[in-house]
Protein backbone atom coordinates (compact mmCIF):
# COMPACT_ATOMS: atom_id res chain seq x y z
CA UNK A 1 0.00 0.00 0.00
CA UNK A 2 2.65 2.57 0.81
CA UNK A 3 4.00 2.14 -2.58
CA UNK A 4 0.96 2.26 -4.43
CA UNK A 5 0.02 5.70 -2.82
CA UNK A 6 3.37 7.13 -2.82
CA UNK A 7 3.32 6.57 -6.63
CA UNK A 8 0.17 7.72 -7.11
CA UNK A 9 0.68 10.48 -4.83
CA UNK A 10 3.77 11.33 -7.26
CA UNK A 11 1.29 11.42 -10.44
CA UNK A 12 1.11 14.76 -12.06
CA UNK A 13 -2.52 15.70 -11.19
CA UNK A 14 -2.39 13.95 -7.88
CA UNK A 15 0.91 15.41 -6.52
CA UNK A 16 0.89 15.66 -3.05
CA UNK A 17 2.98 18.63 -1.21
CA UNK A 18 6.69 18.20 -0.55
CA UNK A 19 7.38 16.24 2.93
CA UNK A 20 3.54 15.13 3.24
CA UNK A 21 3.99 11.82 5.62
CA UNK A 22 3.06 9.46 2.65
CA UNK A 23 3.73 6.33 4.98
CA UNK A 24 1.78 7.34 7.60
CA UNK A 25 -1.19 8.34 5.18
CA UNK A 26 -0.94 4.58 4.03
CA UNK A 27 -0.48 2.91 7.90
CA UNK A 28 -4.46 4.79 8.30
CA UNK A 29 -5.72 3.71 5.16
CA UNK A 30 -4.82 0.54 5.90
CA UNK A 31 -6.05 0.38 9.55
CA UNK A 32 -9.64 1.97 8.00
CA UNK A 33 -9.25 -1.12 5.61
CA UNK A 34 -8.67 -3.17 8.28
CA UNK A 35 -11.80 -2.05 11.20
CA UNK A 36 -14.19 -2.02 8.11
CA UNK A 37 -13.47 -5.85 7.45
CA UNK A 38 -13.82 -6.59 10.53
CA UNK A 39 -18.06 -4.70 10.91
CA UNK A 40 -18.25 -6.49 7.61
CA UNK A 41 -17.30 -9.52 9.36
CA UNK A 42 -19.66 -8.80 12.19
CA UNK A 43 -22.48 -8.35 10.04
CA UNK A 44 -21.78 -12.23 9.10
CA UNK A 45 -21.86 -13.28 12.23
CA UNK A 46 -24.36 -12.11 14.37
CA UNK A 47 -23.37 -14.71 17.08
CA UNK A 48 -20.52 -12.29 17.98
CA UNK A 49 -22.74 -9.38 18.22
CA UNK A 50 -24.14 -8.25 22.19
CA UNK A 51 -28.11 -9.04 22.29
CA UNK A 52 -28.48 -4.77 22.58
CA UNK A 53 -26.15 -4.04 19.19
CA UNK A 54 -28.57 -2.53 17.28
CA UNK A 55 -26.83 -3.94 13.98
CA UNK A 56 -27.84 -7.49 15.66
CA UNK A 57 -31.87 -6.13 15.14
CA UNK A 58 -31.08 -5.04 11.77
CA UNK A 59 -29.90 -7.96 10.50
CA UNK A 60 -32.82 -9.88 12.36
CA UNK A 61 -35.52 -7.38 10.64
CA UNK A 62 -33.93 -7.99 7.10
CA UNK A 63 -33.35 -11.54 7.52
CA UNK A 64 -37.57 -11.51 8.50
CA UNK A 65 -38.23 -9.51 4.85
CA UNK A 66 -39.17 -6.70 6.92
CA UNK A 67 -37.19 -3.67 5.28
CA UNK A 68 -39.66 -0.71 6.84
CA UNK A 69 -38.48 -2.39 10.15
CA UNK A 70 -34.51 -2.36 8.52
CA UNK A 71 -34.73 1.15 7.78
CA UNK A 72 -35.86 2.51 10.80
CA UNK A 73 -33.45 0.50 12.93
CA UNK A 74 -30.84 1.72 10.30
CA UNK A 75 -31.70 5.01 11.18
CA UNK A 76 -31.91 4.43 15.25
CA UNK A 77 -28.17 3.15 14.48
CA UNK A 78 -27.27 6.47 12.43
CA UNK A 79 -29.09 8.71 15.26
CA UNK A 80 -26.92 7.22 17.85
CA UNK A 81 -23.34 6.88 15.70
CA UNK A 82 -23.02 2.97 16.30
CA UNK A 83 -20.88 3.15 12.74
CA UNK A 84 -18.54 5.15 15.53
CA UNK A 85 -18.94 4.25 18.45
CA UNK A 86 -16.16 2.83 20.86
CA UNK A 87 -16.59 -0.82 21.39
CA UNK A 88 -14.84 -0.68 24.73
CA UNK A 89 -17.75 1.45 25.49
CA UNK A 90 -21.04 -0.58 25.61
CA UNK A 91 -23.33 1.98 26.38
CA UNK A 92 -22.28 3.65 22.82
CA UNK A 93 -22.70 0.01 21.01
CA UNK A 94 -25.91 -0.86 22.62
CA UNK A 95 -27.88 2.58 22.97
CA UNK A 96 -29.80 2.44 20.18
CA UNK A 97 -30.87 -1.16 20.77
CA UNK A 98 -32.10 0.12 24.28
CA UNK A 99 -34.01 2.50 22.96
CA UNK A 100 -35.93 0.20 19.98
CA UNK A 101 -36.30 -2.22 23.24
CA UNK A 102 -37.70 0.41 25.64
CA UNK A 103 -34.83 -0.21 28.01
CA UNK A 104 -36.45 -4.12 28.02
CA UNK A 105 -35.42 -7.42 26.17
CA UNK A 106 -37.23 -6.90 23.10
CA UNK A 107 -38.46 -4.50 20.36
CA UNK A 108 -41.11 -2.21 21.67
CA UNK A 109 -40.12 1.09 19.33
CA UNK A 110 -40.89 -0.67 15.97
CA UNK A 111 -42.22 1.55 13.49
CA UNK A 112 -45.37 0.53 13.28
CA UNK A 113 -45.57 1.57 17.33
CA UNK A 114 -43.79 4.42 16.60
CA UNK A 115 -45.31 5.77 13.41
CA UNK A 116 -48.53 5.17 14.35
CA UNK A 117 -47.95 6.55 18.01
CA UNK A 118 -46.30 10.01 18.29
CA UNK A 119 -47.45 11.14 21.19
CA UNK A 120 -47.68 8.20 23.47
CA UNK A 121 -43.92 7.81 22.44
CA UNK A 122 -43.09 11.53 23.45
CA UNK A 123 -44.46 10.69 26.85
CA UNK A 124 -42.60 7.61 27.42
CA UNK A 125 -40.01 9.29 26.73
CA UNK A 126 -40.61 12.16 29.40
CA UNK A 127 -41.60 9.27 31.58
CA UNK A 128 -38.05 7.57 31.40
CA UNK A 129 -36.18 11.08 31.33
CA UNK A 130 -33.84 9.33 34.18
CA UNK A 131 -32.56 6.03 32.00
CA UNK A 132 -32.20 8.32 28.89
CA UNK A 133 -29.50 10.40 30.44
CA UNK A 134 -27.88 7.55 32.74
CA UNK A 135 -27.85 4.89 30.02
CA UNK A 136 -27.67 6.61 26.39
CA UNK A 137 -24.53 6.99 25.24
CA UNK A 138 -23.86 8.48 21.66
CA UNK A 139 -21.01 7.29 19.27
CA UNK A 140 -17.87 9.97 18.49
CA UNK A 141 -19.57 11.08 14.96
CA UNK A 142 -22.53 11.94 17.63
CA UNK A 143 -21.14 13.16 20.74
CA UNK A 144 -22.67 16.77 20.83
CA UNK A 145 -26.55 14.96 20.38
CA UNK A 146 -28.78 15.28 23.45
CA UNK A 147 -30.56 12.69 25.52
CA UNK A 148 -32.96 15.01 26.88
CA UNK A 149 -36.81 13.51 25.90
CA UNK A 150 -37.96 16.80 24.33
CA UNK A 151 -34.91 16.75 21.80
CA UNK A 152 -34.31 12.47 21.19
CA UNK A 153 -38.09 13.06 20.40
CA UNK A 154 -37.55 15.62 17.63
CA UNK A 155 -35.07 13.68 15.98
CA UNK A 156 -37.43 10.81 15.75
CA UNK A 157 -40.51 13.23 14.78
CA UNK A 158 -38.39 14.26 11.74
CA UNK A 159 -37.67 10.69 10.64
CA UNK A 160 -41.25 10.17 10.90
CA UNK A 161 -42.43 13.59 9.06
CA UNK A 162 -39.77 12.76 6.49
CA UNK A 163 -41.24 9.16 5.69
CA UNK A 164 -44.57 10.88 5.11
CA UNK A 165 -43.34 13.04 2.93
CA UNK A 166 -41.31 10.39 1.10
CA UNK A 167 -44.15 7.91 0.23
CA UNK A 168 -45.50 7.20 3.63
CA UNK A 169 -42.97 4.22 4.16
CA UNK A 170 -39.02 4.00 5.27
CA UNK A 171 -38.96 1.54 2.15
CA UNK A 172 -40.49 3.75 -0.28
CA UNK A 173 -38.80 6.94 1.25
CA UNK A 174 -35.70 5.35 0.36
CA UNK A 175 -36.25 4.02 -3.01
CA UNK A 176 -34.38 5.50 -5.66
CA UNK A 177 -34.72 5.56 -9.16
CA UNK A 178 -34.61 2.63 -11.32
CA UNK A 179 -31.50 2.04 -13.01
CA UNK A 180 -29.35 3.67 -10.67
CA UNK A 181 -25.92 2.46 -9.92
CA UNK A 182 -25.27 1.45 -6.07
CA UNK A 183 -23.15 4.70 -6.31
CA UNK A 184 -26.16 6.91 -7.70
CA UNK A 185 -28.47 5.75 -5.35
CA UNK A 186 -26.15 6.35 -2.43
CA UNK A 187 -25.75 9.61 -3.59
CA UNK A 188 -29.32 10.19 -4.14
CA UNK A 189 -30.28 9.06 -0.47
CA UNK A 190 -27.59 11.30 1.07
CA UNK A 191 -28.82 14.42 -0.05
CA UNK A 192 -32.51 13.13 0.66
CA UNK A 193 -31.34 12.43 4.14
CA UNK A 194 -29.52 15.04 4.83
CA UNK A 195 -32.99 16.60 5.50
CA UNK A 196 -33.48 15.03 8.30
CA UNK A 197 -33.42 17.15 11.63
CA UNK A 198 -29.71 16.88 12.89
CA UNK A 199 -28.56 14.84 10.65
CA UNK A 200 -25.57 16.52 9.06
CA UNK A 201 -22.96 14.89 6.83
CA UNK A 202 -21.35 12.61 8.90
CA UNK A 203 -24.62 10.99 10.02
CA UNK A 204 -25.93 10.92 6.60
CA UNK A 205 -22.89 8.80 5.75
CA UNK A 206 -22.58 6.91 8.65
CA UNK A 207 -26.57 5.74 8.38
CA UNK A 208 -26.22 5.03 4.38
CA UNK A 209 -22.59 3.32 4.70
CA UNK A 210 -24.28 0.63 7.40
CA UNK A 211 -27.28 0.22 5.16
CA UNK A 212 -25.24 -0.64 2.36
CA UNK A 213 -22.66 -3.33 4.30
CA UNK A 214 -25.81 -4.82 5.78
CA UNK A 215 -27.16 -5.27 2.64
CA UNK A 216 -30.60 -3.74 3.50
CA UNK A 217 -30.29 -1.67 0.27
CA UNK A 218 -27.78 -2.30 -3.05
CA UNK A 219 -25.94 1.59 -2.11
CA UNK A 220 -22.45 2.47 -1.85
CA UNK A 221 -20.45 5.60 -1.69
CA UNK A 222 -19.00 6.90 -5.13
CA UNK A 223 -17.29 10.20 -3.28
CA UNK A 224 -15.51 10.71 -0.04
CA UNK A 225 -18.15 13.91 -0.33
CA UNK A 226 -15.49 16.35 1.50
CA UNK A 227 -17.87 19.57 1.20
CA UNK A 228 -18.71 20.48 4.62
CA UNK A 229 -16.47 18.01 6.15
CA UNK A 230 -13.70 19.08 9.21
CA UNK A 231 -11.14 16.57 9.68
CA UNK A 232 -11.63 15.22 6.25
CA UNK A 233 -10.62 18.28 4.12
CA UNK A 234 -8.14 19.62 7.05
CA UNK A 235 -6.63 16.39 6.06
CA UNK A 236 -6.82 17.07 1.99
CA UNK A 237 -5.60 19.93 2.65
CA UNK A 238 -2.52 18.99 3.86
CA UNK A 239 -2.04 16.31 1.49
CA UNK A 240 -2.74 18.93 -1.10
CA UNK A 241 -2.60 22.20 -0.49
CA UNK A 242 -4.81 25.33 0.12
CA UNK A 243 -7.08 24.86 -2.92
CA UNK A 244 -11.30 25.17 -3.18
CA UNK A 245 -12.95 22.39 -1.46
CA UNK A 246 -14.36 20.95 -5.08
CA UNK A 247 -10.71 20.76 -6.54
CA UNK A 248 -9.73 18.74 -2.94
CA UNK A 249 -13.38 16.63 -3.74
CA UNK A 250 -12.12 15.77 -7.30
CA UNK A 251 -8.80 14.58 -6.22
CA UNK A 252 -9.68 12.70 -2.98
CA UNK A 253 -12.12 10.75 -5.10
CA UNK A 254 -9.97 10.14 -7.86
CA UNK A 255 -7.19 8.83 -5.28
CA UNK A 256 -9.75 6.14 -4.12
CA UNK A 257 -10.22 5.14 -7.60
CA UNK A 258 -6.87 5.18 -8.58
CA UNK A 259 -5.97 3.01 -5.19
CA UNK A 260 -8.76 0.81 -5.61
CA UNK A 261 -10.05 1.66 -2.34
CA UNK A 262 -13.54 2.49 -1.25
CA UNK A 263 -14.06 6.32 -0.92
CA UNK A 264 -14.94 6.11 2.73
CA UNK A 265 -11.92 4.57 3.33
CA UNK A 266 -9.81 7.94 1.89
CA UNK A 267 -12.65 9.40 3.80
CA UNK A 268 -11.59 8.08 7.35
CA UNK A 269 -7.77 7.68 6.60
CA UNK A 270 -7.58 11.85 5.64
CA UNK A 271 -9.47 12.49 9.11
CA UNK A 272 -6.97 10.45 11.22
CA UNK A 273 -3.88 11.67 9.39
CA UNK A 274 -4.24 15.25 9.96
CA UNK A 275 -4.79 14.52 13.67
Amino acid sequence: MDDRLTAILQEPDLAALPGADIPYFAYWVHEMQRGQQCAQGLLITLDQLGRMDIIRWIMEAKTDGDLDEALWRSFLAGHFGRGSADVSKPLEVESAGQLLCGFGDTPMWTWDEVSSGLPVFELWLDEHATQLREQLQFGNHRKYESKKPGDVFRVVESFVEWIDRRGGTPQRAFTTAEGRTPEEAFDDLYYRVSELHRFGRLAALDILILIGEAQVLPIQPGSVYLKGATGPLAGARKLWGNLPVAKLASRADELARRANVPFDIVEDALCMWQK
